[in-house]
């Protein structure tokens, strides 16, 4: 992927976030004292209830998006396309980057780390079978 390819894709990113941003900030103005004069029993004040509850919902739902998006934009604009593994040295994938930016590795060199590390906890459970 290039760097124009990674402007595009930051770029939509930018786009989503707004939209998100736009409709969060649409709902925080109607969220509540929608239904004050149309409660007239506990029927209706439950009903209500349930409405403002999958709107809560709904909202944490949007900020979680939110802030995932924010976190890609982020990564993209730090990372790039041009993070490259601490083992191999190899360019680290953006799709890889995009899921998770924070990784340090490449696939291969992940799977080679977390196959020595279910070694070393097989010989540390084998150890402690033998002592016991």
């Amino acid at each position: 992927m290039d760097l124009k390819e990674v402007r595009k894709r930051i770029n939509e990113i930018e786009k989503e976030i707004k939209s998100l941003e736009l409709d969060i900030m649409l709902e925080n103005k109607s969220f509540f004292g929608v239904f004050q004069d149309q409660i007239s029993d506990f029927g209706d004040l439950w009903a209500a209830e349930e409405i403002v509850h999958s709107q809560v919902l709904n909202r944490n739902l949007k900020l979680k998006k939110l802030e995932d998006l924010n976190e890609r934009r982020s990564s993209l604009k730090v990372y790039g396309f041009q993070k490259s593994c601490k083992k191999c040295h190899e360019e680290i994938g953006y799709e890889r980057l995009l899921i998770k930016p924070e990784v340090t590795r490449c696939v291969h060199c992940q799977d080679d780390f977390e196959e020595e590390q279910f070694k070393k906890l097989n010989r540390i459970q084998e150890m402690r079978q033998e002592y016991a």
